[in-house]
């Protein structure tokens, strides 16, 4: 029974070595059912260890079998570990292997190549904002070269009323003349106009003049407002007491025809603080002398900003 003892003890210490060998640390990682499967097996391994010694002592050695030619006896025993435990062992035993230089080349190609790409569109993003920049800026020097632009001329037409016989002229119709002087048409234009002769002017300045009926200015035309009449005799006094004219045109270009936040508007103010000639002759050379109002309210667009105009509205400028 030696050569059985001796197979046995390889079978277990075989078996022992893969449990609770080097790695057997491992193996406490594991869950709760495996382990008690792995005790269970070594169990039965010393139940089988057990019965190979009562067989040992109750036999003769292994020497003294008189039949030479019947081969040892021999006990063979097999571990068979469960899959889950068997791999988690394969893989830490197991080496991986390291990549060859071919490997590691690829690898730093597709890195470099990803940074390439990554660079690129850094540049093709700035590039396409510096684009858009400068499209704004080409637009925007455009639309102020060639969009409409209303303003007022201080020189206002005038027209003598006579009498009955024409000899005598008892008073005098005043327009403001309004000129466009863009490239392009305006669009929905609104003009509003008032000329104070027996009071100074409103405050606050501009309150109550009412917007007249839409209109349309080519480029580079005129228009006037409407006629206002005015007494000779108040016109001799207009050294004392000038006449105010004013009033103010609001408008969208071509280029933003319905936005409100880029209408303009231009507004006006002039007086007549006498004149040279007689006014009442009609034929007569009748010049008055205009200035303009001290209150500031000849401006357009964003410098118009806080100035009333129309029935009790304020201009707001448009902040960009």
């Amino acid at each position: 029974m030696t050569v059985c003892s001796a197979t046995f003890a390889v079978a277990e210490t075989a078996a022992m070595r893969c449990l609770l060998g080097p790695r057997s640390d491992s193996i406490r990682g594991m869950r709760e059912h495996e382990i008690r499967l792995l005790r269970s097996l070594v169990a039965s391994l010393d139940a089988i260890k057990a019965q190979v010694k009562t067989i040992a002592e109750n036999s003769r050695p292994c020497e003294q079998i008189s039949e030479p030619e019947q081969p040892p006896i021999s006990l063979n025993a097999v571990l068979q570990l469960p899959a889950a435990v068997a791999n988690y062992y394969e893989s830490k035993t197991t080496k991986k292997p390291r990549l060859k230089i071919r490997q590691w080349i690829s690898v730093f190609l597709s890195a470099a190549t990803l940074v390439a790409v990554v660079a690129y569109t850094c540049i093709t993003s700035r590039m396409w904002h510096a684009q858009l920049e400068s499209n704004d800026i080409s637009r925007s020097g455009t639309v102020i070269a060639q969009r409409a632009f209303v303003f007022f001329l201080m020189s206002i037409n005038r027209s003598p009323i006579t009498d009955e016989m024409g000899t005598k002229a008892v008073a005098w119709n005043f327009a403001v003349p309004i000129e466009n002087s863009g490239n392009t048409p305006t669009k929905n234009l609104f003009i509003g106009g008032k000329i104070e002769v027996d009071r100074a002017l409103p405050a606050p300045y501009q309150d109550g003049v009412a917007p007249g009926p839409r209109l349309f200015l080519a480029a580079h035309t005129g228009y006037q407002t409407a006629y206002v009449r005015v007494e000779t005799n108040r016109l001799k006094e207009s050294r004392i007491k000038p006449i105010y004219f004013y009033g103010w045109a609001r408008y969208n270009d071509i280029f933003d025809a319905t936005d409100r936040t880029t209408q303009h508007i231009t507004m006006y103010c002039f007086k007549i603080e006498g004149f040279a000639g007689d006014p009442s002759v009609p034929t007569a050379v009748f010049n008055p002398l205009y200035g303009v109002c001290s209150e500031s309210h000849n401006c357009a667009d964003d410098e118009c900003d806080g100035e009333s105009y129309g029935n009790g509205q304020v201009w707001h400028a448009t902040k960009k």
